[in-house]
């Protein structure tokens, strides 16, 4: 039978073993898992280069003039990623032996951890594919900012009010102009009306009509008058005739009268036109107040709606320098993130979904990979160096045990031997205790009896 370590694999497939991470003196025994294994490597390869390039991509971004710089963003990058998948790979263990042969528990987090790093690779790519795209929804962005940074100050500042109190101001102005042009003609003030409306109904509904009478009367005291003439020879005191007739004196009161009441009548029509022309010259007065009122609120609200334009325009002006030097990676992120494009969008998405599928392939594969004999053999070593561990712990628990036996066999002698020792030595000192008290107490009983003999 042929042996095992005379399998053949390339220098690549060891290559890419090393690279996946797999136990390379346990996979040399499995021929049948060799090409497994050695796609894995080559998955977690592709996934670090992809990395790598879109760290440069990313560090051309926001370093344009460090090379050195940018290169080893990108190789820290790619070997970040490296092993971030390596150790997602490795860290996947299958037990041949257990119920659940799914593995999908192992496949969630992995996921997460790969949206995460898809996220960030796919971002430098959309720049790059996406640029032309950007920059015009930038240039729209920007106007339409500057166009609400405009808005927001106008009705700050009240400009939209001020425009139309001048509007309304220019037209109030007009219209006394031409009301005080047009003079009397154009007022309507209630006194002027009706002073006007009082001489017009004298002057020309009773007037003619006294006028007329005062007319008739005149006419009948001259024709009278002239008939007298005709009638009577000249002589020197004719006018006294004439006074003295009766209906000569008649016709002439009646003149009289009509003519007073003509007078009367002209004096009232005389009175209400000047009285009308007093309403009038005192609206004319009111109305020419009210231009230099009107004039004066044109004024100032015109210097006030200047100054406002100015201030807009200054801080549109810096608005709009403000947002022509905002190019930088977190504006350009958020611009494509948030296009309306319904095309960017999906294409960006599916860039994604793409590095998002290399990310978790290799992860993926390892566990859709079917258990072979590369998973037997590392589970059968696992559990013989498990066995061997327990083995060697049971023996290190025994000799513990009865080196702790041993111990408290030797303590608990030692300390009989220190109890009879210190039981020796209360019994020396009892006895010698005794001894001396012995003494002092023949030595007393001498003394009381030579003091009672003396």
């Amino acid at each position: 039978m042929k042996d095992i370590n005379e399998n053949k694999f390339s220098k690549l497939q060891y290559f890419f073993w090393l690279v996946a991470g797999s136990e390379i003196e346990t996979l040399k025994k499995c021929p049948t898992d060799y090409n497994r294994h050695a796609n894995i490597g080559l998955m977690i390869i592709m996934t670090s280069l992809f990395a790598g390039f879109t760290g440069f991509i990313a560090g051309k971004t926001f370093v344009k003039d460090s090379l050195i710089g940018v290169i080893g963003f990108a190789v820290i990058w790619a070997f970040l990623i490296f092993s971030l998948d390596r150790s997602m790979v490795n860290s996947i263990k299958k037990d041949p032996n257990a119920q659940d042969k799914s593995m999908m528990n192992y496949f969630w987090p992995r996921l997460v951890l790969a949206i995460i790093l898809s996220f960030f690779m796919s971002i430098p790519l959309d720049h790059i594919v996406f640029e032309e795209k950007i920059e015009a929804q930038m240039i729209k962005n920007a106007n339409s900012e500057e166009l609400n940074t405009l808005s927001e100050y106008t009705v700050a500042l009240g400009v939209n009010s001020d425009s139309n109190t001048l509007k309304k101001a220019d037209k109030s102005i007009n219209t006394l102009y031409a009301n005080i042009e047009k003079g009397c003609t154009a007022c309507k003030d209630a006194a002027y009306l009706d002073a006007k409306n009082d001489a017009d109904i004298k002057e020309f509904n009773t007037l003619p009509s006294v006028k007329k009478k005062y007319q008739i009367s005149l006419s009948n005291y001259n024709s009278y008058y002239n008939q007298l003439e005709s009638s009577q020879s000249e002589t020197s005191n004719i006018s006294d005739n004439f006074q003295s007739d009766p209906k000569l004196v008649q016709l002439k009161s009646i003149k009289n009268k009509d003519l007073a009441a003509l007078n009367n009548l002209l004096s009232l029509i005389t009175q209400d036109r000047q009285r009308a022309a007093a309403a009038c010259n005192q609206w004319l007065t009111l109305k020419r107040g009210e231009l230099n009122k009107a004039i004066t609120l044109r004024d100032s609200t015109g210097n006030r709606l200047n100054r406002s334009n100015e201030t807009i325009r200054e801080r549109s002006s810096e608005v709009a320098n403000t947002l022509s030097t905002m190019k930088g990676f977190d504006t350009q992120f958020v611009t494509l993130f948030l296009m309306p494009n319904v095309g960017v969008q999906v294409l960006k998405w599916l860039i994604f979904l793409a590095l998002l599928v290399i990310e978790i392939l290799p992860t993926y594969l390892k566990l859709k990979t079917p258990i072979g004999q590369y998973d037997w053999e590392i589970y059968n070593t696992e559990k013989s160096t498990e066995l061997e561990v327990k083995a060697k712990v049971l023996v290190i628990e025994r000799e513990f045990a009865e080196i702790e036996k041993y111990r408290s066999q030797k303590e608990l002698e030692l300390n009989k031997n220190l109890i009879d020792k210190v039981a020796l030595i209360e019994q020396q000192l009892a006895e010698e205790m005794l001894v001396s008290w012995e003494e002092k107490a023949k030595k007393v009983m001498k003394d009381n009896v030579d003091s009672s003999s003396s």
